[in-house]
């Protein structure tokens, strides 16, 4: 279900993405038969009062040093609370419905199918093509997965903006083998992961929203991502950003993740 092309769209039933010209519009809260709105923009929005939603926002800030984890229990609780009730949608937002919003519904698709990164980016990618979150809310989510979902797992550490393309600092370069693997949030090497293959990928697609099935191409997965096994496919997802964002463990100072 697509009800406002670009502005807003259906990812599970109930669960609406979109932007703040959907939150702020009277007739697409209406259309979409929206019951909550969770604002995750900077300043507060404009939510028509005649729309009777149950409101929650949440200033969240699309920067490589955002700590998305810091908010992420209370974002799916209330999301949780939303939908716990028959009949109740709730819309879902930042800017663009992008990188902020984008995150968070993939966190709540992760956790509630206990499913990787990678495979519930490209599932809400292929409900809303615009769905990009940022590498460093990527980087977050992917540890907090693989922690099972540990919202406290960047307690003691930092986040780092070393620049855009720009090499990272000798003083955050000392790695190991042990803390390498760890940085992909594997305790062992990814050669020796279980592998999901692509056909498992298309599969999984479908036990999550089995009316509307998609094909591994139409999820993105051929695009950029490219039909193979799933632990090469998050392997090749962050190896192939730029280092622009670490998270440094405190007491080391080592980088432990770059996204």
């Amino acid at each position: 279900m697509n009800p406002i092309p670009n502005n807003v769209d259906e990812v599970l039933p109930g669960l609406f993405l979109g932007n703040l010209v959907a939150a702020e519009s009277l007739d697409i809260l209406k259309t979409c038969g929206i019951t909550h709105v969770l604002s995750l923009t900077h300043s507060l929005p404009k939510i028509p009062e005649e729309a009777g939603v149950i409101h929650r926002h949440i200033p969240i800030l699309d920067v490589p040093t955002q700590n998305i984890l810091a908010v992420i229990d209370i974002c799916l609780d209330f999301m949780a609370e939303a939908l716990r009730e028959e009949g109740n949608n709730i819309l879902v937002h930042c800017y663009l419905g992008k990188s902020r919003s984008g995150g968070v519904v993939v966190a709540y698709v992760m956790k509630k199918q206990n499913i990787p990164l990678a495979l519930a980016h490209a599932f809400v990618k292929s409900k809303r093509p615009l769905v990009h979150p940022n590498r460093a809310f990527r980087s977050q989510l992917e540890l907090w997965g693989t922690s099972g979902y540990d919202s406290a797992i960047l307690n003691d550490h930092e986040i780092v903006d070393f620049g855009f393309g720009e090499e990272i600092p000798a003083a955050y370069k000392k790695k190991n083998s042990k803390s390498s693997s760890k940085r992909h949030g594997h305790g062992s090497s990814l050669d020796g992961a279980s592998a999901l293959r692509s056909q498992d990928l298309a599969r999984k697609l479908e036990e999550i929203a089995p009316q509307e099935a998609v094909t591994g191409e139409e999820a993105g997965v051929n695009g950029g991502w490219g039909v193979v096994h799933m632990d090469e496919v998050t392997k090749t997802f962050f190896e192939s950003c730029l280092d622009e964002v670490g998270i440094v463990k405190k007491s080391s100072r080592r980088v432990c993740w770059v996204g």
